[in-house]
C-alpha cells in the first residue's frame, strides 16, 4: 500500500528565477527534490547538483546487443542453417555483407532500448501515477519541490530563499506521489 507524501514546492513565472533559486538552494543543506519545467532550461541540472547521465552507456550495451544479434544470426543462418557450396568454396564468413544488417540492427536494439528505458526511468508507463503540482506546470509555470520528510530540510530557509529570488508562491501538499 502506498502512503502519501508531504512536498513543499515553489512555483516561478521564469526561467532565470528558477535557476537562480537552485543556485542559491545549492549552497544550503537542503536537497531539493525535483524541478518541473515546460521546457529545458539549461543549466538547471547543474545548479541542482543532478549526477551525469548514464544514458550513453545503456545506449552502448543496446547497440552492442543489436550487433551481437546480428552477426550471431548471420553466422548461424551462412554455417549451419543453409550452408551454399558457391564455386566448390565451403561456408565462410563473408563479412562484407555482413555489414548493411548488422548496421540495421544495431540502430534497431538502441532505439527501442533507449525508448523503453526512458520509459522505464521516467516512469511514464501505464499504470504510474503523475506527479502533478500545479495544473500550468507543463505550460508557463516552472516548479521546485522539495521532500519535507527530509531531515535536512529548513523549511522557513527555503521558503524564504525561493520568494527571495521570484517565487510568487510556495506552497505544502500532501499526495499520493510517483512509485
Amino acid at each position: 500500500m502506498r502512503k502519501n507524501r508531504k512536498f513543499l514546492y515553489g512555483v516561478f513565472n521564469h526561467p532565470d528565477d528558477i535557476l537562480n533559486a537552485a543556485y542559491a538552494l545549492r549552497s544550503t543543506s537542503n536537497q531539493i527534490l525535483d524541478c518541473f519545467t515546460p521546457f529545458a532550461v539549461h543549466g538547471l541540472d547543474r545548479a541542482m547538483n543532478v549526477k551525469r547521465s548514464r544514458l550513453g552507456i545503456v545506449a552502448f550495451l543496446m547497440g552492442l546487443t543489436g550487433f551481437l544479434l546480428a552477426v550471431s544470426l548471420q553466422f548461424y543462418t551462412n554455417v549451419f542453417d543453409w550452408p551454399m557450396n558457391i564455386g566448390g568454396k565451403p561456408a565462410q564468413l563473408a563479412v562484407p555483407t555482413f555489414v548493411p544488417v548488422c548496421f540495421e540492427l544495431t540502430v534497431l536494439c538502441t532505439a527501442y532500448g533507449m525508448g523503453i528505458t526512458f520509459f522505464l526511468r521516467a516512469r511514464t508507463i501505464f499504470g504510474v501515477r503523475e506527479t502533478v503540482f500545479e495544473a500550468r506546470q507543463s505550460d508557463d509555470h516552472f516548479i521546485m519541490c522539495f521532500d519535507m520528510e527530509s531531515k535536512s530540510l529548513n523549511i522557513d530557509e527555503v521558503t524564504g530563499l525561493m520568494k527571495q529570488h521570484g517565487a510568487f508562491d510556495v506552497k505544502q501538499v500532501e499526495m499520493l506521489a510517483g512509485k
